[in-house]
């Protein structure tokens, strides 16, 4: 990660265990941002849950914003989603 990369802050929306990817709701950019299992920075482990929350960085894709380095700190509240 580089010095002057922006992180963001969102909570896991969803996340297909199966499927390897799900969405978080990024709070500062007040919309939802794609993430795969492979931009999960967490030792041993390329899952979330939902309403964890997560620190990300974001690309912008030909298919849209897509989270990078996603680095889950806590959970949340998962009702929030219901």
């Amino acid at each position: 990660m580089s010095d002057s990369e922006t992180r963001y802050r969102g909570v896991v929306k969803s996340f297909a265990k199966n499927k390897g990817y799900g969405f978080i709701f990024w709070q500062e950019g007040n919309r939802e941002v794609f993430v795969h299992y492979t931009a999960v920075a967490r030792a041993g482990q390329r899952n979330l849950e939902r309403g964890d929350m997560v620190e990300f960085s974001v690309v912008e894709t030909e298919r849209g914003w897509q989270a990078t380095r996603v680095i889950p700190f806590q959970s949340a509240d998962p009702e929030r989603w219901m």
